[in-house]
Parts: structure tokens; sequence; C-alpha cells
């Protein structure tokens, strides 16, 4: 269960640090610690939908501990690691399981998307580049990473649309 007013909120913030993140392709520090604050906040004002236990700090350990070789290797950006661990901190505890398995299919569909239009959108110039043994296409079509913060808000978007009887009215 998680109140609608919280829903929304973390909605909103989303959508403000989506379109931070298309326009200047970073997620600021002051935003994770704005998250960190409200974790506080909310544990004394929304007492029944969060907890000092462990299991409320699985997900937020895990996205520091697996994005920093994630950043060091160039897959994950270090503001995405860092604002999925203190987003998962301000999710209420029974919601970051739905969240985290939402935030992998939206992840798997759209790389999976994105994949497939840079495979077929120069199908010809990277079947080319295979026959010459020249994999610079390839660097160019799939060495980039993609800002991550829409896939968050899509997957919070949708568990708010699949799990909308869990959003209680206030």
């Amino acid at each position: 269960m998680i109140p609608l007013s919280l829903y929304i909120f973390l909605l909103i913030e989303l959508v403000v640090l989506t379109q931070i993140d298309l326009k200047v392709r970073k997620v600021f520090n002051p935003y994770i610690i704005l998250n960190i604050l409200l974790f506080f906040f909310f544990i004394f004002s929304l007492k029944p939908f969060y907890s000092l236990k462990l299991d409320h700090f699985i997900y937020p350990i895990l996205f520091i501990i697996i994005g920093w070789p994630l950043f060091k290797l160039k897959i994950m950006g270090g503001g995405d690691s860092k604002l999925l661990s203190s987003f998962f901190l301000i999710i209420p505890t029974l919601f970051q399981d739905y969240f985290l398995l939402n935030l992998l299919w939206v992840t798997i569909l759209v790389t999976g998307f994105r994949i497939l239009i840079n495979i077929f959108g120069d199908f010809d110039k990277l079947k080319e580049g295979i026959k010459k043994k020249d994999f610079s296409e390839f660097q160019k079509k799939f060495g980039k990473k993609i800002p991550f913060t829409p896939i968050i808000l899509i997957a919070w978007i949708w568990i708010g649309v699949e799990k909308s009887e869990m959003l209680l009215p206030f």
C-alpha cells in the first residue's frame, strides 16, 4: 500500500528529473540528498509505510554496490545509480519489490527496442563493417549510455497503473 499523494509526488519528482536528465544528461546530487532527507521525513510522517529494518535498505544498498562497477565500466552513470538508491529509500517497503520488477522489465524492453532500432536503422553499414572487420560503426551505435531517468519514470507510471488498487486515497 502507498498513499496516492506520495505516488503523485514521486511521479512529479521523476518527471522533473527526466526533463533535466534529457536536457543536460546529468543527475545532480542535490536531488539525491533531497530523497535522503525525504526518507527521514517520511519515516516520521508516514510510519505505517516505512521501516528502519534491514529489508527496506536492501535495494538502496544493492544499487550502490552494483552501480559502482557499472559506472566504472561506463554502462551506467554514477548519478543514475545514486538516484536509484535514494529513490528506493523513499519507496515504501512493501512497494519496492513490485517497482524493481517493473524497472527490470522496462529496462529490458527499452534497451531491446533501442538495440533493434540501432541494428535495423543502419543495417547496411553494420553489415559492411562486419565484412571489412571494421567495428567502428558498432561502437558508434552501441557505445553510448542512454539516459536512465525516463526508464525509471516509465516503470513508476507502469506500477501506478498495474498496482492502482494498492494506492490509498490520501
